[in-house]
C-alpha cells in the first residue's frame, strides 16, 4: 500500500507559512500593523496649508506643503501635488485633527481609476492643517491573498 509523502493539510499550512515569511522578509506593506490607518508623522501648520505625503511603492516618501484656497478639494490638491500623474490607482486618506480633543480623524477617499478622478461623494473640502496620504493601491495576487486571509488592512 502506497502512503502519501505529505499530508494535504500540512502542505497548505506550510505553503501559507512560507508565503507569510516571504512577505515579512521582503518588507511587505500589506502586513504592516498600521495598514491604511498609519497616522502621519508630520502635520501642516494650521495656517492656510495642508501636507501631502506621497509614498511610492519603491523609493523615498515625498512630503509637500500645499497652499489652500476657499475652493480646495481633495481632487484639486491631488492634481497640484502631482499624485494623479504619479499613480494610476491609489489609496488616499485625509487625516484631520478634531478641534477640542486633538484626536486624528481618518477620512478614506475613493478614487475612480476609469475616470481618473476622486469619486464625487468623497471629494471633501480640505481644511488648513489636514494631512493627505497617497500611496499606490496594491492589486497583486499576493496582496489579494493577504487581504482575503487577514481582511482589509
Amino acid at each position: 500500500m502506497m502512503r502519501s509523502f505529505l499530508n494535504p493539510k500540512s502542505t497548505v499550512s506550510a505553503a501559507l507559512l512560507v508565503g507569510i515569511l516571504i512577505c515579512i522578509q521582503s518588507g511587505c506593506a500589506s502586513l504592516s500593523p498600521f495598514g491604511n490607518n498609519e497616522i502621519p508623522l508630520t502635520e501642516a501648520e494650521p495656517t492656510n496649508q495642508c501636507t501631502v505625503r506621497i509614498t511610492p511603492k519603491f523609493g523615498q516618501t515625498r512630503v509637500e506643503t500645499t497652499n489652500l484656497s476657499d475652493q480646495s478639494t481633495i481632487q484639486t490638491v491631488l492634481e497640484s501635488s502631482g499624485a494623479i500623474a504619479d499613480f494610476r490607482n491609489m489609496e488616499v486618506n485625509i487625516f484631520r485633527t478634531i478641534p477640542g480633543n486633538g484626536e486624528m480623524l481618518r477620512l478614506p477617499v475613493k478614487y475612480d481609476v476609469s475616470q481618473n478622478h476622486v469619486m464625487q461623494e468623497c471629494n471633501y473640502a480640505i481644511h488648513a492643517g489636514d494631512t493627505i496620504t497617497v500611496r499606490p493601491k496594491s492589486n497583486s495576487p499576493l496582496d489579494k491573498f493577504v487581504e482575503s486571509v487577514f481582511g482589509h488592512q
